[in-house]
């Protein structure tokens, strides 16, 4: 479970599906495990075939950042991060977005 109102997590999709297709997403991190503080980030990986073109990336962050949500939203790329950081996000995560 997800540690943000459904109001917020239903943008988030929202977001995520106008600049994506064909991959899955996946919450990790504080706001999933329950440690979640006051300015925690919400953290995502996109899990795809192939690396996540990086404008998709940049504009992936440029609405979240400009949008009204109340809360920070981070964005790594699975083809593109460390097999032990992929071991960690295993251990706990939560689908959003199912391929």
């Amino acid at each position: 479970m997800i540690d943000l109102n459904l109001k917020s997590l239903a943008f988030i999709k929202k977001i995520l599906k106008k600049h994506l297709s064909g991959v899955e997403v996946k919450a990790f991190g504080s706001h999933v495990t329950g440690r979640a503080k006051t300015f925690s980030d919400l953290d995502l990986v996109i899990i795809g075939d192939k690396p996540i073109p990086i404008k998709t990336i940049n504009a992936l962050k440029f609405e979240f950042s400009n949008s009204d949500l109340p809360i920070l939203v981070d964005i790594v790329d699975w083809n593109t991060i460390s097999e032990e950081f992929r071991e960690k996000i295993a251990e706990d995560c939560v689908t959003l977005i199912a391929k």
